[in-house]
């Protein structure tokens, strides 16, 4: 199987001035003597442990973080992940608590602190306890710790999805670190095990660990898994994986409409929430294999859904194709797709402004929505039926979105557009959407919706 951890080695550091001036911020409101009329949390800790609260023996320290002390380390957090690519695949939560930590580590290092000041408070704030005079050169070797301990904050990750009522053999979409695989494929799900270790003591035809106990996949019905490979921390590459899962399934069931005619008629049964979590072999975090949610996806949809061979060579033309497109049209499609999953796993007015928001993300910009939208739908179909339709059903976004209507009978134009067109708003909106994300990254697709 090939590798597709990337890099993180971050070479030199370029340093950020705004993180600097943030974290230097963020030192002052951390004190070492409970201040006086002001919000503070109570901080206690054994120096140089990760954790706060856990006590293994050594020198405990106590302390006081602000609110404005916690805005500051969110700040820090978010400049990063937009500074550095590294920790692209971060979250704000978790490089929160890495920051905090950091200091934690460090609290009692001579080459960062004056650490008797610390121990018998002689002074207000850890800044004034600081080991380097030079405020730039002190931030500059905070941040230096503290990066490195964000970098180790990423790990890789294998996410799994189950996804019900779709018989597919196993497969991978190129150009994506995305897996399609048959339940019961043991043997593709053995290939991940080198670089995912404790993906061998799960066993995907069943949902059971190896050594018996049950877990919630044990009690799903599914035929097949959809995995991501990514990079970030825990919750970080969860997030990433969710949004590749959410691009694949809105192309995957906009071929399985467009191509295939076929109807995606919903079951009463609730769409799958959960996900299993594997981590790389090389995580210096901690975390194993975890269960959590992640998000209605997929439909439970009323008959199963047949990945053939023809439809997965659309499917893998499309990825190729996307490729090969400006950064621009990539994102837009991108999000297009993003809100098409939305409007898939909703229900009336709110998959319909969904549906429509993705036309939107496609073709509009501020203050010319209308005609770009009209403009795009023309390119993509060469159907004026499909532009009338886009006129009706832009008018009836405008007043749900601006309030003029609260349901679709509501709209004064609902019996002429039946009349007029023989069909319903949702269905034409969805089949419109799901037409559009297909034809802006294969315009020769032949297929249209009868």
């Amino acid at each position: 199987m090939p590798d597709y951890r990337k890099a993180m080695d971050s070479g030199a550091v370029l340093y950020d001035r705004r993180i600097l001036s943030q974290l230097i911020a963020f030192t002052k409101e951390i004190r070492l003597i409970r201040p006086e009329n002001i919000q503070s949390y109570k901080a206690q800790f054994i120096a140089g442990n990760e954790s706060p609260f856990i006590f293994r023996g050594g020198i405990g320290i106590t302390w006081w973080h602000t609110d404005r002390g916690f805005k500051l380390c969110n700040n820090i957090a978010s400049m990063s992940i937009e500074r550095y690519v590294q920790l692209a695949g971060g979250d704000k939560d978790k490089f929160s608590e890495v920051i905090k930590n950091a200091f934690c580590l460090i609290c009692t290092n001579a080459k960062f602190f004056h650490i008797m000041d610390g121990l018998l408070r002689r002074k207000q704030s850890l800044f004034e306890a600081r080991a380097i005079d030079d405020v730039s050169a002190f931030s500059e070797k905070l941040w230096d710790f503290i990066l490195a301990k964000m970098e180790n904050s990423i790990g890789h990750w294998c996410v799994v999805y189950p996804l019900p009522r779709l018989i597919t053999d196993s497969i991978r979409i190129p150009n994506a670190n995305i897996y399609l695989l048959k339940r019961t494929d043991k043997k593709t799900w053995k290939e991940f095990e080198l670089e995912y270790p404790e993906t061998k003591y799960w066993d995907p035809s069943t949902g059971f660990f190896s050594d018996g106990k049950p877990t919630a996949f044990s009690q799903l019905k599914y035929e097949a898994l959809l995995l991501c490979l990514c990079t970030g921390t825990s919750n970080g590459g969860k997030f990433k994986a969710k949004l590749e899962f959410k691009m694949f399934l809105s192309v995957l069931f906009a071929i399985f409409r467009i191509q295939k005619q076929l109807q995606l008629s919903k079951s009463a049964a609730q769409p799958y929430r959960i996900c299993m979590q594997f981590q790389g072999k090389d995580n210096q975090s901690s975390g194993g294999t975890s269960l959590s949610e992640i998000g209605k996806l997929l439909p439970y949809y009323i008959h199963d859904f047949e990945l053939r061979t023809d439809t997965a060579e659309v499917l893998e033309e499309w990825y190729d194709s996307l490729q090969h497109f400006e950064i621009d049209i990539k994102n837009r499609v991108k999000k297009a797709a993003h809100f098409i999953n939305n409007a898939m796993v909703s229900d009336d007015i709110d998959a319909f402004i969904h549906y429509f928001i993705s036309l939107d993300a496609l073709f509009g910009k501020r203050g010319d929505v209308e005609r770009l939208i009209l403009e795009g739908v023309e390119t993509c179909t060469s159907n004026p039926l499909w532009t009338q339709k886009a006129k009706w059903l832009y008018d009836l976004r405008s007043e749900l979105v601006h309030g003029g209507t609260r349901y679709e009978k509501e709209w004064k134009y609902f019996d002429r557009y039946v009349h007029h067109f023989g069909t319903r708003h949702l269905a034409d909106v969805m089949d419109l959407a799901l037409l559009c994300i297909l034809k802006s990254v294969l315009p020769n697709l032949t297929y249209e919706v009868r």
